[in-house]
């Protein structure tokens, strides 16, 4: 009864204003299950927040003003199409996102509302607000009943594509597959965290069965 005399109801005229809808809803495709996949390996430290959250990167596009043939273009380990990057300065996880219709590249802030959306499994659609120049854009995903507002991470990633593989023939590149990533989880939160013991998986094939870390 206390309780209910000092809540003091809000009028619905007064609520604050809902942002603004995108200029267009294109296909998430499987943008939040790779946020998903990708978060854990993102950074929990608050002195360093861009890192806190998931990178999008879109398909490289070559530069149509430069007088250079495109393949001249292509940065150091080129990955083709869009990919969701996280790292904590020390891991990195790359995963390639297919069927997402979101043209611009943004840093997603880590959000359990998201993780709960990923883990509906259901149709998204995703766009983009247009915002003021100096402020960061605010990415817009609505799946099933659910539209969830997200102010994007406004700076600059680090230069992920220094530690990728190139994928020539002496390098061998690994696509854990879900079990695969769930195991991978319980040991990287067995794993010491402090500066003098950094964390290291290392893998080691088997010859009839599973690798094991």
């Amino acid at each position: 009864a206390r309780m209910e005399e000092a809540f003091d109801p809000i009028d619905v005229d007064e609520f604050p204003p809902m942002p603004a809808q995108p200029d267009a809803w294109l296909p998430a495709g499987n943008l939040l299950a790779q946020y998903a996949a990708a978060l854990p390996f993102a950074s929990t430290d608050e002195c360093r927040h861009i890192l806190q959250g998931v990178a999008f990167f879109t398909a490289w596009q070559p530069d149509p003003t430069s007088k250079t043939p495109p393949a001249d273009q292509r940065p150091p380990s080129f990955q083709p199409g869009a990919h969701a990057v996280s790292t904590d300065g020390r891991r990195i996880e790359c995963r390639p996102v297919e069927g997402c219709g979101l043209a611009s590249r943004v840093i997603i802030p880590a959000c359990d509302a998201l993780l709960m959306l990923a883990k509906q499994g259901k149709d998204a659609m995703v766009g983009m607000v247009a915002c003021d120049p100096g402020y960061a854009g605010t990415l817009v995903l609505q799946a099933g009943q659910v539209t969830h507002w997200s102010r994007t991470v406004d700076g600059s990633y680090p230069n992920w594509r220094q530690v990728i593989p190139s994928g020539n023939e002496h390098v061998t590149c690994w696509t854990p597959t879900p079990d695969e990533t769930e195991a991978l989880r319980k040991i990287l939160r067995a794993l010491p965290t402090s500066s003098k013991s950094l964390p290291t998986i290392t893998l080691q094939p088997g010859k009839d069965g599973p690798a094991t870390a």
